[in-house]
């Protein structure tokens, strides 16, 4: 996956198909027994339960493991999509010294602190929308980090997924810069 729309997608196929094991599972599981079903080997030595077991598991962790893949493929996003726009402005530079800080700058957007970074785009009229993202930042960060204590606030993979998609859309499209 490399764009969050590729992500979303993967997020909401693997929800449906647990989702639907699990339901295959607990209604119909007894009916499948002398069918092809129950001779392949993938399936002859499960039994209902057990499956409809591993389908409460994958699904109890799911939204935490998406909203971790979701944050972490739409920073390389917006790492690659920055680095992009900035790129002609880097090039042009001359100075053998802002020359070595736009190498130092392009190695910080590539692997530096991404809060910083968000800190360094933000706009006047982004304030809010960067705040509903770091709240998704930090969130992942709790997952990323064992999900040790408490999360300073929980957020579910459509609202990440809507906040990630919006800041997305907006950066896409940077202000114009004031004139020299």
């Amino acid at each position: 996956m490399t764009t969050l729309d590729e992500a979303w997608k993967w997020y909401q196929g693997v929800r449906a198909s647990l989702r639907s094991l699990g339901r295959l599972a607990d209604k119909h599981w007894e009916s499948l027994s002398g069918t092809s079903v129950s001779r392949d080997d993938q399936f002859k030595e499960l039994d209902g339960k057990s499956v409809s077991d591993d389908a409460k598991a994958g699904l109890k962790d799911l939204d935490d493991v998406a909203v971790f893949v979701l944050f972490s493929v739409f920073e390389g996003e917006v790492r690659e999509l920055i680095l992009a726009q900035t790129a002609n402005e880097r090039s042009a530079l001359r100075h053998p010294a802002l020359v070595g800080w736009a190498k130092e700058l392009e190695e910080s957007l590539r692997q530096g602190s991404f809060g910083n970074l968000l800190k360094a785009i933000k706009t006047p009229a982004q304030h809010d929308l960067i705040e509903q993202v770091n709240q998704v930042r930090k969130y992942r960060n709790w997952v990323a980090h064992g999900r040790r204590g408490t999360p300073e606030q929980n957020v579910d993979p459509k609202e990440a997924y809507q906040r990630l998609r919006a800041l997305f859309n907006e950066l896409r499209h940077p202000p114009a810069a004031p004139p020299a």
